[in-house]
């Protein structure tokens, strides 16, 4: 327990008010090694890392929480697009696929079905054991692609259910190819995508303008202290009839935490209107889904504002306030997931005049 806490001052300790105002550059950067998808169709990002919430995960402890130790950091930042049920197999994909998800300092996908691709950060000696285990246990083969060994298997966007236990085969035997960069594991699920990722940084996710745009927001005047958990990233949404994309970040800071919720629309007035009629309905319009007010399905308090960042129009609004850990678990963020959810379901009636 001593070490623990040692690890939990340290940690504290070097993050500070400085650290608010430097988030993006290093999310970026690593989702400069995540290829971009291709086309018009809408491209669904996400971002992870346990890192900062290990620390509070030990706050929570000291509360009196039960928690999973590792397992919490990972369920509350693990891209749910990348194997849906790879929490119940973690000691199964350790032994076949040669790496541990819990060691990972981070990971990102790219899904534009069928194109997917997906970034783990692992630590170098680790990276290095994956190759041989993914040839001996899940009949990957070596091929060159542009002078980098790649280990592949099936054709492109091919479905062979007895590969369903490869976690990039997305439960439904998805075709793969993987490259081992150092320690960095990069896969994707055909030749192209693939290809997109050999020649990064161009042509990834991290130089995309509306995504950059959008991570960018994490160094403006955003009320939301912290650092980054989490970011699910929507491009392409236009045809959609929302904005032309949209960011929802889950943000830890102690036992505080926040959701965001951006935006890029068509103009600034856009903006100012939406920010407007948020701010008009939060505590009074009852939301479609539930017949209650935002307000009372989000615990903390909301700012909402506009922004112009690399010549973008945003409406950005932000929920900050303590963790509810006598309700919600320490690896579930509310706010960031309910500005999820309720963007899957279609409820934003909330942001419209």
């Amino acid at each position: 327990m001593f070490r623990r806490l040692v690890s939990l001052a340290l940690f504290l300790l070097s993050t500070g008010p400085a650290a608010a105002q430097d988030r993006a550059e290093a999310i970026l950067d690593f989702l400069s090694h995540l290829p971009m998808g291709a086309g018009e169709d809408t491209i669904e990002i996400w971002y992870g890392t346990p890192i900062p919430v290990q620390p509070v995960v030990l706050l929570a402890e000291l509360r009196g929480a039960e928690i999973q130790g590792d397992m919490d950091p990972f369920l509350r930042t693990f891209p749910r697009t990348l194997g849906e049920g790879a929490a119940s197999r973690l000691d199964e994909i350790a032994a076949t696929h040669g790496f541990d998800f819990l060691a990972a300092r981070s990971y990102a996908t790219m899904d534009q079905r069928p194109a997917r691709a997906a970034v783990i950060d692992l630590p170098p000696d680790m990276a290095a054991g994956v190759a041989p285990a993914l040839t001996a246990n899940l009949g990957y083969a070596e091929e060159l692609r542009a002078g980098r060994p790649i280990l592949a298997r099936g054709e492109d966007f091919e479905t062979n259910f007895r590969q369903r236990d490869d976690v990039f085969a997305y439960r439904i035997g998805y075709a793969s190819r993987v490259w081992i960069d150092g320690g960095l594991l990069v896969q994707a699920g055909d030749w192209g995508t693939m290809d997109r990722a050999l020649a990064a940084p161009a042509g990834s996710v991290g130089m995309a303008p509306d995504a950059r745009a959008m991570i960018n927001i994490l160094d403006a005047d955003l009320d939301a202290p912290g650092n980054v958990a989490a970011i699910r990233l929507y491009l392409n949404l236009s045809q959609q009839g929302l904005g032309r994309a949209i960011m929802v970040a889950d943000m830890v800071n102690g036992m505080d935490e926040s959701g965001v919720f951006a935006m890029i629309v068509e103009d600034a007035a856009t903006a100012q209107s939406m920010v407007a009629a948020a701010e008009a309905a939060w505590t009074t319009e009852p939301n479609p889904a539930t017949r209650r007010p935002m307000a009372e399905m989000m615990h903390g308090e909301m700012t909402a504002r506009t922004m112009e960042i690399e010549g973008r129009s945003m409406v950005v609004l932000t929920v900050y306030g303590p963790h509810p850990l006598e309700d919600v678990p320490i690896w579930q963020n509310r706010l960031s997931d309910r500005f999820d959810i309720y963007l899957m379901q279609g409820v934003l009636a909330w942001l419209f005049d």
